[in-house]
């Protein structure tokens, strides 16, 4: 037996992993999806610190293997060309690659002509660093559940810990919508409209979230089903059972699998319905594959009556209305919106093939490509397909093929060779997770919610584990891995297992005892060293998203307070600068608002210092298109403030690259023209107004007419009578 203060060190590691997992499990869906900055920040913390007591217990133990898996392969691909789009390149390098990638950067200042300087192969380097932090956050999670699931037990808990959030989550969603309620929590405001549902800034979202959670619920469910279904076989043994055996636990699984299922007819999200539908097929079709058998086919058709009973009682009119108008949508589809984004997508892929514009940019680059009839900006086409391809070009949509691909053959041999009932129930209940989210991902974008993305990230390391246990077929003595899946621990019913599997419940007596460290106490410090180090500069490195929100907030809120002249505005400028370059080097919104401050602050700043904080607010504007070449709204700003410095030429200047960058959008010319008319400067403004109504008729939007209008009859007041 080992030393108890080893045992100790152990169960503090394993106990680090697991609060880690569950913190971020439970936080990620709350935190309004995860998709804010300071949520993003949290969860890679959460994820890191995860993997740090990981591989801590591994070093320990001695026991690496267990933070392998097969798909770490793709894992680690998709890693390495998220981070080498962050990575600078020489010039003529990236000319190799993506000649459209540096004629961006050169035409924004980001590379010399002869080459020498060296630009990164990303539009927007610092989305894409943003990116690459939530990527490695997912991994970490899928690594750290990996070494945590080393038994039956503890699965069971973290499955629970998935099941009991998304019961909440789906509690809170339907208290808000029959309350009536368009905030979040009561109080906040959506960004995306009415499109919420509980926490969710997006109801798609939510539903691709509840179906990961009810789907990890149903493969518990399925597991445990023997055990229940043995129990209850005669009468006597049920009543006595249904108190203190597993039946009640069993009851509380399908009423909370149900409640979620009808969580997701609640939120009127279409593609989550279908998707959720049609993984339950999956998973009745995976149930025969595994020759599961009856008994626990009945759970699963039990929970879909009680997802059915609930949205029965909850009300049917709603979810009849929203798919009412499918038909229409299925009928005119390539006239559709959603049809048209696919197409400007794919655009965008062929445009940059080999390195793609990068991760997280297509909210930047998109407006370049964009054919809808509207200004409105999207933060993806509605397919993540699509969008990996447009933002990873090529070897990003290949290597996303391959995880998919990889993933469900090692689930679905797992399905085929285990042995053990309690592992084929989990693996048949729980292939739901990943299908709802693959099914829905083809008509929207739920991986795009950090909250969605590491519950998968946890449910498919779960997956992948009880795939990879060793079965006990041709192995005598069975291993200590497949004693500890097959011990009755945890959510289990004692004696059912056992009775249904015998001789590999108990391993067998080892007369040896294993090594805790691996070869010596200072090689085991050396790797706690390393991996102390590693966890403190990838924390550092996730809190700046943190730390960038908290500066953003405070320049605006000192823009909204005013400055009380202009030495203290100039002070709060440098002040700004400095930490920017400190922690968020990149981040061209944050110094976009920073000029904005400038700007506002000059008129109050006395003759010297008002063209002072001028200069700067155009400085950093310039800066900011640097930073973020496809942004149109740069040149634009910077156009502006040219023109109101009396400087029309070099305000035509980055009007025209704004004009370039978006050549089928006539608000933007519309903008300009107002701009330049309110300056003085009637010739550009009426050519720009032109180009405005030019572009109107040929695309035939009508939703601009109205702002052309208004530039129109400003020109004609200004003008004066003839």
């Amino acid at each position: 037996m080992r030393p108890s203060i080893e045992q100790f060190l152990l169960s503090c590691l394993s106990r680090g992993t697991y609060v880690c997992l569950a913190a971020a499990l439970v936080f990620a869906p709350l935190a309004f999806g995860g998709v804010e900055p300071w949520a993003c920040a949290i969860i890679a913390v959460l994820a890191y610190s995860a993997l740090a007591f990981a591989l801590a217990r591994a070093a320990v133990s001695g026991e690496f293997r267990r933070l392998l898996s097969p798909m770490l392969v793709p894992a680690a691909v998709a890693v390495a060309l998220v981070g080498v789009q962050c990575l600078p390149w020489p010039a003529g390098l990236l000319g190799a690659f993506s000649s459209k990638t540096l004629e961006l950067h050169q035409a924004a200042g980001g590379a010399a002509d002869g080459g020498a300087t060296a630009c990164a192969p990303s539009l927007y380097p610092h989305a894409t660093w943003s990116a690459f932090l939530l990527l490695t956050a997912y991994v970490a999670l899928f690594v750290a559940t990996c070494d945590y699931v080393r038994s039956r037990q503890e699965l069971a808990r973290i499955a629970a810990v998935i099941l009991c959030a998304g019961f909440a989550v789906a509690l809170l969603g339907i208290a808000q919508r029959l309350s009536g309620t368009h905030k979040l929590y009561w109080w906040r405001e959506p960004t995306h409209g009415g499109l919420l549902f509980g926490p969710f800034v997006s109801r798609n979202q939510y539903a691709s979230y509840a179906g990961v959670c009810l789907f990890t619920g149903l493969g518990l469910l399925v597991a445990r089903g023997a055990g229940a279904a043995r129990s209850l076989r005669h009468w006597r043994e049920g009543m006595e059972r249904s108190v203190t055996g597993p039946a009640h636990k069993n009851f509380t699984i399908a009423f909370a699998v149900g409640l979620i299922g009808a969580s997701v007819f609640v939120s009127l999200s279409r593609g989550g319905i279908l998707s959720m539908l049609l993984a339950f097929a999956a998973v009745f079709a995976a149930m025969g594959l595994a020759s599961v058998g009856r008994r626990r086919g009945r759970y699963v058709a039990a929970v879909v009556i009680a997802i059915l009973g609930w949205v029965t009682y909850l009300g049917w009119e709603p979810v009849v209305r929203r798919f009412s108008s499918l038909g229409d949508s299925l009928l005119h589809l390539r006239a559709g919106w959603r049809w048209q984004m696919l197409g400007d997508a794919w655009r965008m892929g062929w445009q940059f093939p080999l390195l793609g514009t990068g991760a997280g940019t297509f909210r930047s680059v998109y407006p370049s490509f964009c054919t809808l009839p509207t200004r409105a900006l999207t933060d993806s086409p509605h397919n993540e397909y699509f969008h990996v391809f447009a933002e990873m070009g090529l070897p990003g949509v290949l290597t996303l093929g391959a995880a998919v691909v990889l993933f469900y053959a090692t689930v679905i041999r797992g399905l085929r060779r285990r042995r053990n009932p309690y592992v084929r129930g989990f693996l048949a209940g729980g292939l739901g997770a990943p299908v709802v989210v693959t099914l829905h991902s083809a008509v929207d974008f739920p991986m795009r919610s950090p909250a969605v993305a590491a519950t998968m990230a946890v449910c498919a390391g779960l997956l992948c584990r009880a795939s990879m246990i060793e079965s006990n077929k041709n192995r005598q003595p069975p291993s200590e891995a497949d004693a500890a899946w097959a011990l009755p621990a945890g959510l289990g019913e004692p004696g059912a297992e056992e009775s249904a599997n015998p001789g590999a419940a108990d391993p067998p007596a080892s007369t040896t005892e294993a090594p805790l460290l691996p070869n010596s106490l200072e090689r085991w410090l050396v790797v706690v060293v390393l991996v102390g180090l590693a966890w403190m500069l990838s924390c550092d490195a996730a809190l700046n998203l943190l730390r960038g929100q908290l500066e953003g907030q405070l320049i605006r809120r000192a823009g909204r307070q005013g400055a009380t002249s202009g030495e203290s505005a100039l002070a709060f400028v440098a002040a700004s600068e400095l930490s920017l370059s400190q922690h968020s080097p990149g981040d061209a919104e944050l110094r976009a608002a920073l000029s904005d401050f400038a700007l506002a602050a000059a008129p109050a700043a006395g003759p010297l210092r008002s063209l002072e904080l001028a200069e700067k607010s155009l400085e950093l504007c310039r800066e900011a298109g640097r930073l973020e070449p496809m942004n149109a709204d740069y040149p634009f700003r910077t156009a502006v403030r040219y023109a109101s410095l009396g400087r029309p030429d070099l305000g035509w200047v980055y009007a025209e690259k704004a004009c370039r960058l978006l050549p089928n959008d006539p608000w933007i010319r519309a903008g300009l023209a107002g701009a330049f008319g309110a300056y003085g400067v009637g010739e550009l403004a009426e050519g720009y107004l032109r180009d405005a109504e030019r572009l109107a008729d040929e695309r035939g939007i009508e939703a601009v007419r109205p702002l052309i209008a208004d530039v129109r009859g400003q020109l004609k007041g200004r003008a004066g009578p003839p």
